[in-house]
């Protein structure tokens, strides 16, 4: 019997290819100092194909024999140092470089023990066991499926990343990165080839390598620190100990410029000179302002300019913090000092009476006391970052000032019918929980929630939900999104707008539409409203004559999972702009608890409410933000958006 050594199944001597996931067979490592497929390390790991290389070590795939699992080995490999003989596990150490070849193994070894201690972080690769043997060290941790942030880059048209996914990509690093610096540990590399983005069901990001960490209380430091140019601050060149949060938040601020604008930033020691650098929002227009300048203020030259904890730099990411540019800081600064001493003490002085009068009127609505709450969803499957999402929201809410108290557990069902049992039982027993997801939930169960309307008080610019309790007269509901009717318009080709411009206004206004339109059945009570007629009848996916219009809404499930195979284009279908009809959707309720209970929900829900909340948990859907500053952040840059945002105002609703 064979063994494939990428997936490690076993098959008969007669083939070539691995029948189960169609390798290749090749017995020869890629390169001769690679450790042969097939070696056996600590009795217990079979090493496999090799999966990446750099200057200070070398990844394989290897099968944990004990537990039949798939993971990675990473061997310490310092090429400037050690060299190894074709076929031979033993590493030779080169000349008279032992001593540096020992200091090296020593860090290596610092680094799996800083990893473990970090396991259990959702971005920081586990690490299960590392060990010493063939004159080398080894790490063995979680095989992480996916590609290096700096590879999705290079596969974008223009070189920039989606802006709502660059931002949850610096809340995940944001978050890891706040958990080391808790533990006093700096990781001074933090790059686009050190961030990996896993494939699988749910999209997780992970912060490699931690071989340049800076940790408190050891006596030594790397020889050579990896530089990175364009995402190294200067204080890594000027070999100062001039280390702290600061630097890594330089670094993420980096990668995230690289994002954004598809252009790698000047060195830092170059910028320090004469600092040309054009601001986010200069190169990519879709960039709100907030978010430019905060990114630019992480990459400051001057350390003390920058942010002073990650924590604040992702307020002011998540647009929780208003960020001046750093010219406006720095006049800003300059004009507090020429104001002088006395004028200064004055500004102070008033400032702070102000400020306690109205921390004294606000005390007992900002300050939430001591609550555990649990909110429950129906995890979506059309959702696929709902879960991330919410876990960022969930964490942005109890980093505020007042909500530290309040305790949420977040709890997913994802089959429907076990969710409804368990919320009529919950309802039954008077203990439904403090917040959760009731979109198409009995009128039995509702009648058990509690009044929602406080939470709509609580928030600002949902400018649909002003009429609120007319809409939602048992107020037992609060929507977060709003479907709008659409038109897929079918091509037959790549380029989109050349086939979509014969169907101009006008075609959507007579006979012909009404004669070749096609609807989706779950959509088709609100479509009736905006169009004349059902048309040719019921949409049938099972049948191949597709309709030269399929019509549906901006939720557009059903008919996203039909057109996979298809090339369309999508247009804004309806016909009396004065009142364009359509739903809430989405649907949240509070549940039952004590009153400190409830009071944290309602503000959780009014949370779930704001901008940057509904941006995170609505950005991979079609749904329409309730919230006015979302639907606007969607719009820019994007015609579809621009067009639904353009006839908000005309949207009618019927009574729930």
């Amino acid at each position: 019997m064979k063994r494939c050594f990428h997936c490690f199944g076993s098959y008969g001597d007669e083939f070539n290819v691995c029948p189960f996931c169609g390798t290749v067979e090749n017995p020869r490592p890629k390169e001769p100092i690679f450790l042969w497929p097939g070696t056996v390390l600590n009795g217990r790991y079979v090493i496999g194909e090799s999966i990446g290389a750099g200057g200070f070590g070398i990844v394989y795939r290897a099968l944990d024999m004990k537990l039949d699992n798939v993971i990675a080995i990473k061997e310490f490999f310092p090429q400037s140092v050690v060299t190894r003989a074709e076929g031979q596990p033993n590493l030779i150490v080169i000349g008279k470089k032992r001593e540096e070849y020992e200091y090296r193994k020593k860090r290596f070894l610092l680094e799996a023990r800083t990893m473990a201690k970090f396991g259990k972080h959702r971005s920081i690769p586990n690490v299960f066991e590392f060990f010493e043997a063939n004159e080398s060290a080894y790490i063995v941790m979680e095989l992480l499926e996916g590609q290096q942030l700096n590879d999705y880059i290079e596969m974008m048209p223009d070189g920039k990343v989606d802006l709502g996914f660059a931002v949850f990509i610096a809340n995940e690093i944001g978050q890891a990165l706040i958990t080391m610096h808790n533990a006093k540990v700096i990781h001074r590399d933090v790059a686009p080839d050190n961030i990996f983005i896993c494939s699988g069901t749910e999209l997780q990001i992970k912060l490699m390598d931690l071989g340049a960490a800076k940790i408190e209380d050891s006596s030594d430091d790397v020889i050579d620190l990896c530089m990175k140019v364009g995402y190294s601050p200067v204080e890594q060149y000027d070999k100062t100990d001039n280390f702290g949060p600061w630097s890594d938040i330089y670094a993420l601020g980096a990668t995230m410029y690289h994002m954004l604008t598809g252009v790698r930033p000047y060195e830092s020691t170059t910028r320090k000179k004469e600092d040309f650098l054009q601001d986010v929002n200069q190169l990519n227009p879709q960039v709100p302002e907030n978010l430019s300048n905060t990114i630019m203020k992480a990459m400051a030259i001057n350390g003390n300019e920058r942010f002073a904890t990650v924590e604040e730099f992702l307020k002011a990411v998540n647009g929780e913090k208003k960020v001046l540019s750093l010219e406006k800081e720095k006049k800003k600064k300059r004009l507090k000092i020429a104001l002088g001493i006395t004028a200064a003490m004055l500004a102070v002085t008033i400032g702070a009476v102000f400020g306690f009068m109205k921390y004294q009127k606000t005390r007992k609505e900002k300050f939430l006391r001591e609550a555990k709450i649990s909110v429950w969803y129906l995890k979506d499957d059309t959702n696929p970052l709902e879960t991330q999402a919410l876990e960022t929201i969930t964490q942005n809410f109890n980093a505020q000032e007042g909500y530290e108290k309040v305790e949420i557990e977040l709890v997913a069902y994802t089959d429907r019918t076990e969710y409804e049992k368990a919320l009529q039982k919950a309802a039954d027993e008077g203990k439904l929980p403090a917040v959760f997801e009731s979109t198409d939930v009995s009128d039995e169960v509702l009648k058990k929630a509690s009044d929602a309307e406080k939470v709509i008080t609580l928030t600002e610019e949902c400018s649909v939900l002003q009429n609120y309790s007319s809409y939602y007269s048992d107020k037992k509901r609060i929507p977060l999104a709003v479907e709008v009717p659409i038109a897929y318009v079918l091509t037959d080709g790549a380029d989109d707008n050349k086939y979509v411009l014969q169907y101009n206004d006008d075609y959507f206004n007579n006979d012909t539409f009404k004669k070749n339109v096609k609807y989706v059945e779950e959509d088709q009570k609100l479509l009736e409203k905006n169009h004349l007629e059902a048309g040719a009848g019921k949409y049938d996916s099972s049948k191949d004559d597709w309709s030269v219009v399929l019509a549906s809404t901006t939720s557009f499930t059903e008919v996203k999972k039909s057109l996979s195979d298809k090339w369309f284009a999508v247009k804004l279908a309806y016909y009396d702009t004065d009142q364009i009809h359509s739903a809430f959707t989405y649907e949240w309720s509070i549940g039952n608890g004590t009153a400190d209970e409830i009071n944290a929900a309602e503000h959780f829900a009014s949370w779930l409410l704001g901008a940057n909340a509904q941006v995170n948990l609505l950005g991979s859907t079609g749904m329409v933000p309730v919230n006015d500053k979302a639907l606007h952040q969607r719009a820019e840059g994007d015609e579809q958006w621009t067009a639904v945002e353009k006839i908000a105002d005309h949207f009618v609703f019927d009574q729930k």
